[in-house]
């Protein structure tokens, strides 16, 4: 079971920042697309809300690449915006990738070169940083930049997680180890996951779901498939693997299967992965299961439950009978007295006119 406030905090955070998408300007990463053996392409793409005046000063943004092995989380890379030919964003996503990308018409593209030393490109890759690693993209605003360098090495830590700054984030690994001391730095509060869950199996690190035989005709992209303006972000349930977009809208078919639980052990197929208080809510109560037809959402709780309910409405429909019945019988006693009174009052002032005769 989850504790409550945990999953309190989580929806909080998201409810408070889904808010924020209808008046704000908001930022969050949109998409990600790791290289293979046959597609040396690879990119990530953030998206800017319609609430967002283009041009927009990226100045105070920063892009981070956290990876975690078996002994260590290390910042592999980083986009400090400030000072690059990216620090200004010209249209709606914002593409940082390999050259050979180019740009689309809703698009600005941004190279990994363009980060000099401070993005460098590992053995095969810029993005992926091995099989058994867990890696970590964060987008922050406003941090301490002093606290952060690729050369010499700057670890995570309590104080270089500067969580008050993250404003999305997203894990992906190809074997998916080492998850939980990164998780636990960077995002403590979340803890979205199947009853009965262990700190590994967490529902918050997507997998590589490609082989080495992708080609440029099958290679798919996590293309995130929740509404800007009710999801900002932090929220990687609502992933999907999908043909990549970079700089466009997502291609989020609804056949395509979502990157965390996509064979549905946990996710019913008719959920929607984007009601992030429905979700929480369905995590936040063991031995609760929900309905879904269209838009209306009824909560059928267990035989425990209704037992309990029952039995309060129970009591609380006999106690208002109890009270009815007495007001009426107290009425009653009252009204009888009063017509013995008139009765009383009435064959006294009938003697007095016997007496007197009239």
């Amino acid at each position: 079971m989850f504790k409550s406030i945990t999953l309190l905090h989580v929806s909080v955070l998201i409810v408070a920042s889904v808010a924020a998408t209808l008046d704000h300007c908001s930022i969050i990463i949109s998409e990600l697309q790791l290289t293979a053996p046959k597609v040396p392409q690879e990119f990530i793409e953030l998206k800017a809300s319609e609430a967002c005046d283009l041009p927009l000063d990226l100045s105070p943004y920063s892009l981070v690449l956290w990876s975690a092995n078996k002994s260590t989380i290390i910042l592999k890379n980083q986009a400090r915006f400030s000072g690059s030919n990216c620090s200004q964003l010209t249209k709606r996503y914002l593409v940082i990738g390999t050259d050979s990308l180019g740009s689309s018409p809703d698009g600005q593209f941004c190279s990994f070169s363009d980060f000099a030393k401070d993005w460098p490109k590992g053995l095969n890759a810029f993005i992926d940083k091995g099989n058994d690693k867990t890696n970590a993209l964060v987008l922050y605003r406003d941090i301490q930049h002093g606290l952060y360098n690729v050369h010499p090495d700057t670890f995570l830590t309590e104080e270089t997680a500067q969580r008050d700054k993250i404003l999305d984030w997203l894990f992906f690994a190809k074997n998916g180890k080492f998850g939980e001391a990164i998780r636990a730095l960077l995002i403590p509060l979340y803890n979205v996951g199947p009853a009965g869950h262990t700190a590994e199996n967490v529902y918050f690190r997507l997998k590589e779901d490609d082989g080495a035989a992708a080609t440029s005709q099958n290679k798919s992209s996590f293309g995130f498939c929740c509404e800007h303006t009710r999801v900002a972000g932090q929220w990687p349930l609502g992933f999907k693997y999908s043909r990549p977009t970079p700089g466009e809208a997502n291609n989020c078919h609804p056949t395509d299967r979502y990157a965390l639980d996509s064979v549905h052990g946990t996710y019913k197929p008719a959920w929607d992965r984007c009601d992030v208080q429905f979700i929480t809510h369905v995590f936040d109560k063991e031995g609760v299961n929900i309905e879904i037809t269209g838009m209306v959402k009824r909560d059928v709780v267990n035989s425990g439950e209704s037992l309990k309910i029952g039995l309060g409405v129970g009591l609380f429909m006999l106690g208002a009978a109890v009270l009815l019945a007495g007001a009426v019988l107290f009425d009653r006693q009252r009204r009888q007295r009063s017509s013995s009174q008139e009765t009383i009052v009435s064959t006294s002032e009938q003697s007095v006119l016997d007496m007197t005769g009239n």
